[in-house]
């Protein structure tokens, strides 16, 4: 997260309006319908929407904010995987929040902006990065070759027409 993003309230367009406009007191009808639109309308103009949304996805039950009501954004919830502006899905996992954080480490990012925008320790960020350079070798090392770790090339005969894999035998034929 950003400075501009952790700071988002500060510029957010319902900092001066009454907090009781986003939460209805109607529950139905008309006058509900009202007061969900003067909400909405605020939300409308608000330079910060997007960031706000992403924060009510994940931690407001109740009330309109980002644009959205209550329940609008529990039907965002469960309607599939959205990412936030650094990509991690909102509402995610550690294991989803882990693997976004190896992947922009892998992607070389460095350490230090992956810990403040995801809010991990130095430790959690040093791990996700021996996670990915882990990852990285392995890919380099699945390529052809021995397994024995000399990477030796894969050899095949060159006599009989026999190929990898087959249980010909070498040298002449009986």
């Amino acid at each position: 997260m950003t400075t501009e993003t952790r700071d988002w309230r500060r510029h957010a367009g319902c900092r001066t309006e009454d907090p009781e406009a986003f939460f209805p007191a109607a529950e139905v009808g008309p006058a509900y319908e009202e007061q969900v639109a003067a909400a909405k309308a605020v939300c409308a103009v608000c330079p910060v929407r997007s960031v706000c949304l992403e924060f009510a996805l994940t931690a407001l039950a109740h009330g309109i904010a980002g644009g959205l009501t209550a329940d609008e954004r529990r039907a965002l919830r469960t309607a599939g995987p959205y990412v936030d502006a650094m990509g991690r899905p909102i509402g995610a996992g550690r294991d989803d929040t882990a693997a976004v954080g190896r992947a922009q480490l892998a992607a070389g990012r460095r350490g230090r902006v992956v810990q403040h925008e995801f809010g991990a320790s130095r430790r959690t960020v040093e791990r996700w990065a021996a996670q990915a350079s882990a990852a990285r070798q392995q890919e380099r090392d699945a390529g052809e070759g021995s397994r024995g770790g000399n990477r030796a090339p894969l050899q095949t005969s060159q006599q009989h027409n026999t190929q990898a894999g087959t249980r010909t035998t070498e040298g002449d034929r009986p």
